[in-house]
């Protein structure tokens, strides 16, 4: 069976799918749900809010600075940066 019709009009032969009208009215009706869906989308009210994110941010970072052995961007001020433990090694005489 073909897939093809052969039309002839006005002395030009050319072919034709036999499903090009179904493939139409498919593109068709996904076409028209897009749109329902994107209207559906466009009328919802955010449920965030961003001013509440922006604050939620902030006291995470000042939680992550309370936890923190070194500074937060530590590495950009280094001269700076003193650290917070010190060990110092005295050297030890063996006796003998």
């Amino acid at each position: 069976m073909s897939h093809f019709a052969v039309a002839v009009t006005k002395g030009h032969v050319y072919c034709c799918s036999l499903n090009r009208d179904r493939r139409m009215r498919e593109l068709l009706r996904i076409a028209q749900e897009n749109q329902q869906i994107l209207k559906r989308l466009q009328s919802v009210q955010p449920k965030y809010s961003h001013a509440r994110w922006e604050q939620e941010w902030q006291t995470n970072l000042q939680l992550i600075d309370h936890m923190s052995l070194y500074p937060v961007d530590w590495w950009k001020n280094r001269d700076q940066v003193t650290t917070p433990f010190v060990i110092t090694i005295h050297s030890a005489t063996l006796i003998d």
